[in-house]
């Protein structure tokens, strides 16, 4: 629900978003991810590209992360297969999700992102060049990171 109190000035989330009071629409739903895929095919393919900047992060990341799934062993389903969902270049599915798993599956829409990720991770069951939001699961995953 809108709350004026925290938010003066403004009638919607659209005014908010587009800093136009306004402001009726932000485009379409499909704009919105093909905005998103051209962002991400214009950064750059590194782990300071993915991070925005912070790739200073990327090792306390991938070790809390791998740290997480070791500490909920017992409630995961099995280590069969895993599915990085919008995974860039990879880097958690490599550090993370294919020492745990006995096949990952990768998707990223990005032409970019998934093209170094094909190089930074041959090890990848199956790479999907497309958005989760078109994803057709047909598979059972034991762990889907996001």
């Amino acid at each position: 629900m809108w709350n004026l109190e925290f938010n003066p000035g403004f009638k919607s989330i659209k005014e908010v978003l587009t800093g136009d009071k306004n402001a009726t629409t932000i485009g379409s739903r499909d704009d919105w991810y093909q905005g998103s895929v051209k962002y991400w095919n214009e950064q750059p393919t590194t782990v300071d590209g993915v991070l925005g900047g912070y790739g200073v992060i990327h090792d306390a990341d991938s070790a809390t992360s791998g740290q997480m799934i070791d500490d909920m062993r017992d409630r995961i389903s099995g280590f069969d297969r895993a599915i990085d969902l919008g995974a860039g270049i990879g880097r958690i599915a490599k550090t993370t999700l294919v020492p745990r798993f006995a096949a990952v599956d990768l998707l990223e829409p990005s032409e970019a992102q998934i093209n170094k990720a094909r190089e930074n991770v041959p090890q990848i069951n199956q790479f999907y060049q497309v958005g989760m939001q078109e994803f057709n699961y047909e598979k059972r995953y034991d762990c889907v990171w996001l």
